[in-house]
């Protein structure tokens, strides 16, 4: 069954569907099709065009260009670290992932999660745990 990525897309800008609807499609998607669903899943959480993705896999750094867009116009430091250490692009990576989980209804074990780092690696994690 082929996913049409620009329908999901273009659902997705007239919000037609959401985070929700795209996590049930990794449910029952085929492998191959997994990590562009995951992108699209991260692009909606992060608000990320899929250009953004040229520049990196890399969640954190997804993050990053996500929290520089939304604080361009204000004078706020995109990088702070809060008081225990963690980065506004910690935090938006803990609260995704999190919501994919509830969204699929199983959770990450911790090592999973450390070790997600990057989109592929969170495609791969979600493939691992549909299968079991």
């Amino acid at each position: 069954m082929a996913i049409d990525r620009k329908k999901i897309l273009e659902d997705i800008k007239d919000q037609q569907c959401g985070s929700q609807e795209l996590a049930q499609r990794m449910l029952i998607a085929e492998p191959e099709e997994l990590k562009k669903i995951v992108q699209d899943y991260v692009a909606y959480k992060f608000m990320l065009e899929l250009q953004d993705f040229e520049q990196t896999d890399n969640i954190i750094k997804l993050a990053d260009i996500s929290v520089k867009n939304a604080v361009k116009h204000k004078n706020v430091r995109w990088d702070q670290r809060d008081c225990h250490g963690a980065t506004e692009s910690m935090n938006k990576k803990v609260l995704m992932v999190s919501a994919l989980e509830r969204s699929l209804g199983f959770r990450f074990s911790n090592d999973e999660y450390m070790n997600i780092n990057t989109v592929s690696d969170l495609a791969a994690a979600v493939l691992r745990n549909r299968e079991e």
